[in-house]
């Protein structure tokens, strides 16, 4: 029956504890002087290519992850393949080669790619 409205409500939930969990270290990131430039799209192609490499190597670790322990009843109700991984975005922007296209996906890449997570992740390597 109501299946659908409850794996909404637990998406929504999930993303509010995360909000809320990572709260500090997004505000530390958002700190950090090439985060900074970031935001303002003031950043070269090769910083921007090689942060969204060091992202890359981090998503593909916790979707190895993610994908190994997809049942395991602690996290089976979290599993949210479709929101969490990345991998496929980071590789098209990482290989892409138009320069234009590049700086575009910027903004995308940071509202909607790049949780606070995965920047405070960076942020502790």
């Amino acid at each position: 029956g109501d299946r659908p409205r409850e794996r909404t409500l637990r998406k929504a939930d999930l993303s509010e504890a995360l909000k809320e969990a990572t709260k500090e270290v997004h505000t530390q990131a958002e700190n950090v002087e090439f985060l900074k430039n970031f935001q303002k799209g003031q950043v070269s192609r090769n910083g921007f290519k090689l942060v969204m490499s060091s992202l890359y190597h981090i998503y593909r670790a916790l979707e190895e992850e993610i994908e190994r322990h997809k049942a395991h009843p602690a996290y089976a109700p979290i599993y949210f393949p479709e929101e969490l991984h990345r991998l496929s975005a980071l590789t098209v922007i990482i290989t892409d080669v138009s320069f234009h296209h590049l700086f575009i996906s910027i903004f995308f890449l940071w509202y909607l790619l790049i949780p606070a997570s995965s920047i405070g992740g960076c942020l502790s390597l």
